[in-house]
């Protein structure tokens, strides 16, 4: 049987940030991933996961801000060639 993480980037956008949480643990979601999360601090997204008992099993790594100059200074990426 698939598990799944609920992507909070996506569903459940209709409330903030650190409510989906415990929204996603209230529909049976026992992980949780962000693309997005640089709003607030990490130990914000950090205690409202683990007041769910929820697994934080991704996130972006870098904030967009950086996406633009990685993007361009890679060689895979077409109009960097």
């Amino acid at each position: 049987m698939p598990r799944f993480a609920a992507n909070l980037s996506w569903v459940l956008q209709e409330i903030p940030i650190l409510d989906r949480f415990a929204a996603a643990r209230g529909l049976g979601f026992e992980a949780v991933e962000c693309q997005l999360p640089y709003d607030h601090p990490a130990e914000e997204l950090a205690r409202a996961c683990g007041d769910e008992k929820l697994r934080f099993v991704m996130f972006n790594a870098s904030p967009p801000a950086t996406w633009r100059r990685a993007n361009t200074e890679s060689r895979t990426y077409p109009a960097a060639r």
